[in-house]
């Protein structure tokens, strides 16, 4: 029963779409011009994610917490991992909480695989959407539209995203 319709993109622009490969990512926020961030500029278990805007881009590996590792599963859907570690975004068991990172487990396929649903925006812009939460998107806490601000599932009022639900995802640069 998705709401933030998973099967065909959302108002795009056609021409302006190019696929999504797994690979080593950087993910954008539409609205403020940060990125995701692991949380304490590493990627252990059980840190929160975050938007951060920190220029220049940190080059120790180690704690490059904006390189994501985007992968494809079978099910058309995505894991999200860090870019170190590749410890595994994961919602949580209630909606509107916080994902963490986590191992990957079978235990918790459900809560790591996500719907990047191709969204209204420049080419490379998705809408973020949890499997076990299709009427809710990864935006701002409480939609605060700034830097320094964790992110985690919102809901997609009217079963639409909204502005604050949008993110760009291209080739993560080396710093």
């Amino acid at each position: 029963m998705p709401h933030a319709d998973i099967r065909t993109p959302q108002t795009s622009i056609s021409g302006s779409r190019e696929a999504l490969t797994d690979g080593v990512k950087m993910i954008v926020h539409d609205v403020t011009g940060g990125y995701l961030f692991t949380d304490n500029y590493n990627d252990n278990i059980g840190e929160a994610i975050q938007i951060w805007n920190e220029d220049a881009l940190r080059t120790d590996v180690a704690v490059a917490g904006h390189r994501w590792y985007i992968a494809a599963d079978d099910a058309g859907t995505y894991r999200i991992e860090s870019g170190h570690r590749r410890h595994v975004l994961t919602a949580s068991t209630v909606p509107n909480d916080h994902p963490r990172l986590r191992e990957r487990s079978a235990a918790l396929q459900e809560q790591q695989r996500w719907h990047l649903v191709p969204s209204l925006g420049t080419g490379g812009s998705y809408v973020i959407v949890p499997v076990m939460f299709p009427r809710y998107a990864l935006g701002p806490y409480f939609g605060i539209q700034t830097g320094d601000v964790y992110v985690k599932p919102t809901r997609m009022w009217l079963d639409e995203p909204a502005i604050g639900h949008i993110w760009r995802i291209g080739d993560a640069p080396e710093a």
